[in-house]
């Protein structure tokens, strides 16, 4: 058993430093290259600007004229991102990506990201093998709540120890303002992913006894939502690292599956009903 005294200060500073925004700018010259990552945790993208929306940024040597216009952006940079790097731990992308098409002409541009570092489980399984992704039971009780002024956390006990599920717990009871009395339930904890990509991208993950020429492309990855599709909402889950379940992005080269997934409170109750399971499946069908 652990107890603890936490004041309303240290419950949102603990929150608040699990999802501490990132931010990260590319001038727009042909080939230059945005990188972001996490030192702990994984890549949750939130913004994306490919344009201009001020005058001050990527400034430097450039001629009024082309920097003028701070209303400029182009539609859907948010979503290529999203897709490019939610869910890894580390991320690049060229910016020529963006340069198909030119939303404001004459208008010297840059690529802007803001994300967050979430907190993740990390799993790689190599073709021809099983992954499997699995959370524990967790009981977890928070009694009295005073005007969020001083919390009495006591009898916690994980069967799995997971950082996010505390985490997905003091981000509930920082949002609210009177409440009391709040159960986790022994309903266990539930796998919630938050990015899986199929096939290569280092020299270094499953290549004993491979062929040189079987690692070579390292240029060789798909990001899927099967995984999420197959495993999210459940316990523990069972999915195959192979070409007949992904696709074959790259004939020839040996592949691995790359999971990130977090264990996830199911249900959270108290007097005002509130399930964290229902608001993260909102959450990622809104996307």
């Amino acid at each position: 058993m652990l107890r603890f005294r936490l004041s309303t200060t240290l419950l949102l500073a603990a929150t608040c430093s699990l999802m501490k925004a990132e931010k990260a700018t590319t001038c727009g010259s042909n080939w230059n290259v945005q990188h972001l990552s996490c030192d702990d945790g994984v890549i949750s993208v939130q913004t994306a600007l490919y344009g201009r929306a001020d005058n001050v940024t990527c400034s430097e040597g450039r001629p009024p004229a082309q920097l003028a216009n701070t209303n400029c952006s182009q539609a859907g940079t948010v979503d290529v991102l999203k897709k490019r790097c939610d869910g890894k731990r580390e991320c690049e992308l060229n910016i020529h990506v963006f340069c198909t098409s030119d939303p404001c002409k004459r208008t010297y541009k840059y690529l802007e990201t803001t994300y967050t570092c979430l907190p993740a489980i990390h799993l790689d399984a190599c073709e021809g093998s099983l992954a499997q992704l699995q959370c524990g039971n967790i009981y977890f009780y928070i009694l009295h709540l005073w005007w969020i002024d001083v919390i009495n956390i006591i009898t916690f006990s994980m069967h799995q120890t997971s950082k996010s599920s505390l985490h997905c717990c003091l981000l509930h009871l920082a949002n609210c303002t009177t409440c009391s009395s709040f159960c986790l339930t022994d309903q266990g904890q539930v796998i919630f992913v938050y990015g899986a990509d199929y096939g290569r991208r280092d020299q270094t993950t499953c290549i004993y006894q491979r062929p040189p020429k079987a690692i070579q492309n390292i240029y060789c990855s798909r990001p899927t939502g099967k995984v999420a599709d197959s495993c999210n909402g459940k316990n523990s889950c069972t999915i195959a690292a192979s070409n007949s379940v992904f696709g074959d992005p790259c004939v020839g080269t040996y592949k691995y599956l790359e999971v990130a997934y977090t264990c996830d409170c199911k249900y959270l109750k108290g007097p005002f009903g509130c399930s964290l399971w229902d608001s993260h499946k909102k959450n990622s069908q809104r996307r």
